[in-house]
């Protein structure tokens, strides 16, 4: 359990690791056009106001393109294993990692001919799947899972099903809401 562990804790760093240069680059870019547009301003204000106005609005257009690229680089995050290959392979690996590290019986099967899937679908069934997966272990306590990837030929299917332990919804609180108004 423990090598499990700090394999997880590799990969995150790793993951991390790559997404602050992506940040750092992308910022640093941005930062470096606003010091300069900033500076050119200063240096034309006593001078020439309208200068100064014209440098400031670009200042202010790169700070808000810089903060929108950040902001796409966070979201458009690809969990790596989908950076080295298809769905397909990534998930038999996800599984395959997972039966080496734990007593849980894995199975994985997919079905169908893979169509070429947008970048974010891909991204969004494996982070389904992953979760899906650490519950089943780690909530329902499963000792047999089965994962099927099912491409049909106007849909993709992603099926997890498990062996352990359920809830019962009628156990379960029932979630309240409160709306106050000003």
């Amino acid at each position: 359990m423990v090598r499990a562990e700090e394999k997880q804790v590799t990969m995150v760093l790793e993951e991390r690791t790559r997404i602050a240069r992506e940040i750092h680059d992308t910022l640093a870019q941005g930062f470096t056009g606003i010091v300069i547009q900033l500076e050119v301003a200063e240096d034309a204000l006593a001078d020439d106001p309208e200068a100064a106005r014209t440098h400031l609005l670009r200042a202010r257009q790169l700070a808000r393109e810089s903060l929108a690229e950040a902001r796409r680089s966070v979201w458009n995050l690809r969990p790596q294993a989908l950076e080295r290959g298809d769905l397909v392979s990534a998930l038999s690996s996800l599984v395959g990692e997972l039966v080496r590290e734990s007593s849980v019986e894995i199975e994985f099967s997919h079905h169908g001919v893979p169509p070429l899937l947008p970048p974010d679908t891909e991204s969004n069934l494996m982070r389904l799947c992953q979760e899906a997966l650490t519950n089943a272990r780690r909530h329902a306590r499963a000792s047999s899972i089965r994962v099927a990837l099912v491409f049909g030929p106007q849909q993709v299917e992603l099926r997890v099903e498990d062996d352990g332990q359920g809830f019962d919804p009628s156990q379960q609180p029932t979630p309240t809401a409160s709306v106050s108004s000003a």
